[in-house]
Formats: C-alpha cells, sequence, structure tokens
C-alpha cells in the first residue's frame, strides 16, 4: 500500500521553547556537556545545504561505555518526528515484554437456538494494533462454523480498554490530509485503520477504481478529471473525498485530478468508525451465509458474556518490527496508550495520562534524566513532543543492553536496504547502520546505531530543526557515513568523559 507522504506543518515558536528548556536543563544538571566542534566534513555538509549550525543537535556515543566522541547541541530539547519512536517502543519491550499480546472478541450472553442467536453480539476491543478485515473475517467464520447462523440483535462495540474510548473525536486535523493513513487515531476497536484502499487506473478517456474491503452497500464515484501529467508525480495532495448518504448508503466521491495512462493506489479515511464496521461485518457475514437483523452502536459487554470467538494478535516484538521498519504512527500511538491501559489501576484514569507516566518511570529505571521531555502521542507526529539528542542517545544505549536488545534493533531499518531507509544511498557497508528516521516539515532526524571500520559500535543522533528542515536528510546522511568511514583515533573531534555509568 502507497500513502502519501505529506507531513505536519511546522511550527515557529520552537526555537523559543527550546531556549528556555535548555536553560532549566543546565540549571538543573550538575554541568552541561560542552560541544565539540562539529568535523570538517559535517560543516562542509551543513554549508552546502544553507543549514547553520545552531539548527542541528548532534550525539555519537560509545555503545560498549558511554563515552562521547561528538556531541554538540546535545542537551537541547527538541522536535523529533519519528525518532521518538524509538523511546515508545523499548519502554514497551521492557515494559510488557516481548511476547506480550493483544485480545479482540465477539461474545455473547444467550446460547443459540436452531442457529439464531436472539440477542446482541459484543465485539470487546483489546487495542490490536494490526487487525485487518481478514482477521475479523476468520473470527465471523468462527461464530459461522459454531451453528450461530442467524443473529435477531445489535453488534455492540466495546472500546473500553482506551479512556476515553475515542480520542480521535473532535480533534482539530493535525495537516491539510485529514484522511491519510499517517494521521488515523487508534481506539482500542480499529478495523484495517478504517481505511478504504483504493486501486486507480486510467486510460485516455476514463478511471477506473475498485476498492477493499468489500463493504455492504458502499460506492464510491470518481469526479477525477483527467489531466497530461507524469503518473509517478501524481499530486499527493488532492482534494479530500466527499460522503453523501443516499437511501441509508454512502457514497465515497473522489474529487481532483488523475493522469492519464496512470495505474496508482491510495487509502482514505472518511467512513465514521461505526459505519466502516458494520457495513464489513454485513457484507461479510452475508457472504458466508448469514443474516442479521440488527445495527452497531457503542457499549458495554456484560460481565457474564461468554466468548465465542477471539483473535490473538502477533507478538509485541513482531509489532514493533512493524512500527520502527515501516515508521507506523498509528500503531506507535496505539502502542503507547497500550501503556496506560496496562498500567489502569481504575476505570476513570485517563489513558495518556497512564502512558506518559509509564513512559518516564521506564525512564528513572534506566537512570535518564527527563527534564525538558514533552510527550504528546509517543509516535513524533506531533507539533509538542520534545527530547534532547542526548536524551535520545541514552535512549539506544539502554535499549542496547536490553535484554531484548535483540528484538529492538533488528526492528530498525537497516540504512540502504529496507523499511523507511531503503532508498537511502551511502558507500557505507550494508548492514553498518540501523537507522530510525524522522521527517516533519520543520524536522529531519535520525536515531540508531553505526559501526565503524575499525568494528566499534556507536549510536548516532542527529537532529535538525528549521524552518524547512527536508535538506537536513543529506546532511544526516554524511553524519551517517562519517561515523562509519573513520575512527576515533583519526578524528579530530575531542574525547570528554563518559555520561552513562
Amino acid at each position: 500500500m502507497v500513502f502519501p507522504l505529506k507531513k505536519a506543518m511546522s511550527s515557529t515558536c520552537w526555537t523559543a521553547i527550546n531556549c528556555v528548556l535548555l536553560a532549566a536543563s543546565c540549571a538543573l544538571a550538575s554541568s552541561c556537556i560542552a560541544d565539540n566542534q562539529l568535523p570538517p566534513e559535517l560543516q562542509a555538509s551543513l554549508r552546502a545545504q544553507g543549514i547553520k549550525q545552531q539548527e542541528i543537535g548532534v550525539v555519537v556515543m560509545a555503545e560498549r561505555d558511554g563515552h562521547l566522541r561528538l556531541s554538540h547541541l546535545a542537551r537541547r530539547a527538541m522536535s523529533p518526528a519519528s525518532t521518538l519512536k524509538t523511546l515508545t517502543t523499548i519502554a514497551a519491550l521492557d515494559t510488557l515484554g516481548p511476547a506480550f499480546h493483544w485480545k479482540t472478541a465477539f461474545l455473547t450472553e444467550q446460547s443459540p437456538a436452531d442457529g439464531v442467536l436472539n440477542g446482541a453480539l459484543y465485539l470487546r476491543g483489546g487495542a490490536e494494533p494490526n487487525l485487518n478485515w481478514e482477521k475479523l473475517g476468520v473470527m465471523l467464520r468462527e461464530i459461522y462454523a459454531q451453528g450461530i447462523h442467524h443473529i435477531n440483535g445489535d453488534l455492540i462495540i466495546d472500546r473500553r480498554f482506551f479512556n476515553p474510548t475515542r480520542i480521535d473525536l473532535n480533534v482539530a486535523p493535525f495537516d491539510s490530509t485529514p484522511t491519510q493513513y499517517y494521521n488515523v487515531i487508534p481506539d482500542a476497536m480499529l478495523v484495517s485503520a478504517n481505511l478504504i484502499d483504493l486501486q486507480l487506473s486510467s486510460d485516455r478517456d476514463k478511471v477506473a477504481v475498485q476498492f477493499l474491503p468489500p463493504l455492504d452497500g458502499v460506492q464510491i464515484q470518481s469526479q477525477l478529471q483527467l489531466v497530461d501529467e507524469n503518473c509517478a508525480e501524481w499530486d499527493e495532495e488532492w482534494p479530500v473525498p466527499t460522503v453523501v448518504m443516499e437511501a441509508g448508503n454512502p457514497t465515497v466521491i473522489l474529487n481532483g485530478t488523475f493522469p492519464r495512462g496512470c495505474r496508482n493506489q491510495t487509502s482514505t479515511n472518511i467512513l465514521d468508525r461505526n459505519l466502516y464496521i458494520e457495513r464489513l461485518i454485513r457484507r461479510l457475514w452475508r457472504e458466508m451465509g448469514g443474516q442479521w437483523n440488527g445495527v452497531v452502536r457503542d457499549g458495554a459487554t456484560p460481565a457474564q458474556a461468554q466468548i465465542v470467538s477471539e483473535h490473538v494478535s502477533e507478538s509485541l516484538a513482531e509489532i514493533v518490527r512493524i512500527i520502527n521498519k515501516r515508521s507506523d504512527n498509528t500503531m506507535a500511538r496505539d502502542l503507547y496508550l497500550t501503556l496506560g491501559a496496562q498500567a489502569k489501576t481504575k476505570d476513570s484514569e485517563l489513558t495518556l495520562n497512564l502512558a506518559q507516566q509509564s513512559v518516564r518511570q521506564w525512564l528513572h529505571q534506566q537512570h535518564i534524566d527527563d527534564t525538558g521531555l514533552v510527550l504528546e502521542n509517543g509516535s513524533g507526529l506531533s507539533r509538542i513532543e520534545r527530547i534532547s539528542p542526548l536524551q535520545l542517545a541514552q535512549v539506544l544505549r539502554a535499549a542496547a543492553g536490553s535484554n531484548w536488545s535483540a528484538e529492538f534493533k533488528s526492528s530498525l531499518p537497516i540504512f540502504g536496504v529496507d523499511g523507511t531507509m531503503a532508498k537511502s544511498h551511502s558507500n557505507i557497508e550494508l548492514g553498518a547502520a540501523r537507522i530510525k528516521g524522522g521527517t516533519l516539515n520543520n524536522t529531519s532526524a535520525i536515531a540508531g546505531y553505526v559501526r565503524d571500520k575499525d568494528g566499534e559500535n556507536w549510536i548516532v543522533v542527529g537532529i535538525i530543526n528549521r524552518p524547512d528542515a527536508a535538506a537536513g536528510r543529506l546532511v544526516l546522511h554524511d553524519l551517517i557515513e562519517w561515523v562509519a568511514t573513520s575512527s576515533e583515533q583519526t578524528s579530530n573531534t575531542a574525547k570528554t568523559k563518559p555520561v552513562i555509568h
């Protein structure tokens, strides 16, 4: 599936905020780490891209003993973009364990008679990050195989695993493409991220549209205007589709333009979530021969209800691999919320507050100072989340010493090979760098592990914050190459004392 790569609008206030946070962190710390002089290669790269030295924070730290090879604005709280996912995922691995699983279940209060269930069917969400419509279909087949063929009752969706149950409601759009996948806000019963996957193809005269999943009564209508443009450069900022209800059935109308002689694909989060689940289940249930008289509504599962079908997710280790390789915002947010849900001691506690407490508790257990850290949703798709390069490097060093370091490191994209780093080009040896990248309009960042030519493993963090940070990716790739192709003995940067003991 291909998703548009439109990212967040930049914030103009980050510089002032950072200055305040930097001053506070220095006042609280026993001392501030002195900056090294940036290596000539990196200085030249910054000049070539028109980026000032005060716009980049860098830490190069020995994985083995925490020795700092390079430190530049290391304590400045900066916008990390998706590199923040490294904190969320390692905190989750250590807190929940790599074998943690999410569970989704259908339950009933009534026993069926002659193939008929007279009463409600409950769908209890467990916040599975990777629950798709095919898995839901398997669950329905299990119900059908047990002899329940006719349901006379409503489908009650129980989303109470999170509090509030729908944090996505009444939230202002993050940017100009709110229906795209990277903007989907999770809830405890999210199926296929509520997406309609669109396959678009055109000839000289018309556009054909196919879509999945199968949704009962849902139509897709194309009002796309054909234009003579490059298919590969199709405008990913096409207008948000509109939904029109006719005789109780929704029609999704596609607007904008599309190139002639083009095949492309995208996805849209445009339907109400309960409507999406209702039309999906109605279609799947009918295809296997079932009948259902009822509607979908939110509610609570009674304590006496019995499970008639349950799905157990992939392991947390597998989910972490998807999150970091693909830089999946929705799954990262779901995992962050799951940390809060697992820490809940009473139903009234807010899941987001508990998630933040859980992550900060993990940092304190690793003896990492969280001064200046700002958490919002754990994914980095945020205008307010902040972490310093030093804190991020310390997180990566703690991850390297974790019992689950193998699971964590294998989740990071291999530079030039896979994940979001598959198209990165460099002269370094393949496999020498495992790097999580991050991009917003005002942020370009990397965080990960690099092996130098002497076989020494280094933790490398680089964050660039400026109004237009896209060119910073080239600078950060040069930073990775500098670490990988040089050795400390030949580097002109001065040694500093270890910051982790």
